[in-house]
């Protein structure tokens, strides 16, 4: 799964209200997995799910996935 739009995920937790730290501790995974997302977009099921949860969102807003 990729993210949809980078900027817009750390847009997103930005408005929410969430810092990098507040949200991963939310999410229940390290910082790291935070940063590689807003990097880099590439993310496992599990903590797609985790973030679009975290934030109340739909997986739509945030992710898609890539075709093989």
């Amino acid at each position: 799964m990729k993210i949809r739009a980078k900027a817009a995920f750390k847009k997103i937790r930005a408005v929410k209200g969430y810092s990098l730290n507040a949200l991963a501790r939310k999410m229940k995974v390290s910082p790291s997995v935070i940063l590689k997302l807003e990097r880099d977009g590439n993310v496992s099921p599990a903590t797609a799910k985790r973030a679009y949860e975290a934030l109340g969102e739909s997986f739509e807003t945030l992710f898609y996935m890539e075709e093989i």
